[in-house]
């Protein structure tokens, strides 16, 4: 599956409903969300190839990516009927 990559990711980083850290990262991630405890992680390859589906079911979860090629992935996060993307650095 593939998404475009033309996602504003600007307007979501306001949005405080959703941390990702740390950025840029050794591929061991943190997604901390506030609010209800169940969501959804989709993570995408800058060139929109989907490479992690994910049900979330804590309020903080560990992402590990390290196990993929350095670069620039695509965090989109669905939780309270929103949606927020974020971009995060693999070193």
């Amino acid at each position: 599956e593939y998404i475009g990559t033309g996602l504003d990711p600007g307007g979501a980083r306001s949005d405080p409903q959703v941390q990702v850290y740390p950025n840029p990262s050794d591929g061991q991630i943190t997604l901390e969300m506030e609010g209800p405890d169940q969501g959804y992680l989709e993570v995408f390859s800058i060139l929109g190839k989907k490479i992690l589906g994910k049900t979330l079911t804590r309020r903080r979860e560990q992402i590990n990516l390290s196990e993929n090629r350095p670069g620039i992935y695509l965090f989109r996060i669905h939780v309270n009927a929103k949606t927020v993307v974020r971009r995060v650095v693999i070193k």
